[in-house]
């Protein structure tokens, strides 16, 4: 009579080191390890698809703002650390009554990276007070102006200064 060894299947042999203590981690570890992942995937793609704005259109929100001294709306524009000078800029030289146009206006990207941008403006914008009276800022003939944006949750004018 022959000796007959059974030494299974490959997939049992397999089946029986997967089952083993220790090989697999726990259904709760798995978990824990699964949330984690998905955690450090969700902020990873959430910093690097992070909208900081138009630098264009916050500059030009931010002009309009100091021109029709809308204080909360200046400092919502201005970096934490130039926010009293923004604010007292449009209380001293604003018009609460004016309408602005702003579309005349002409951006260049002088510089970027991912904490800082800088933007030169040119063109020409107009104010017009309720009774009428337009006055028009050249930025042609006075002067280029450069705004330096950082990213404080999204772009804030943080400076401006003569292009030349």
């Amino acid at each position: 009579m022959a000796l007959r060894r059974d030494h299974g299947t490959q997939s049992d042999h397999l089946n029986a080191w997967l089952l083993s203590p220790g090989v697999l981690p726990s259904g709760r570890r798995v978990l824990g390890l699964l949330a984690a992942l998905i955690l450090a995937l969700s902020v990873a793609l959430a910093a690097c698809g992070r909208d900081k704005g138009d630098p264009e259109q916050i500059v030009k929100s931010f002009l309009v703002s100091l021109w029709t001294q809308d204080t909360a709306q200046i400092a919502a524009l201005t970096c934490s650390d130039w926010r009293d000078v923004t604010s007292q800029w449009a209380t001293e030289t604003g018009d609460p009554a004016a309408s602005v146009d702003t579309e005349h206006l002409q951006f260049v990207v002088v510089s970027e990276n991912d904490r800082q941008i800088t933007l030169e403006m040119s063109g020409v914008a107009a104010l017009k007070s309720p009774g009428g009276q337009v006055e028009v800022r050249d930025y042609n003939a006075e002067g280029a102006v450069r705004f330096i944006l950082v990213d404080e949750d999204g772009w804030k004018v943080c400076d401006l200064r003569p292009a030349s």
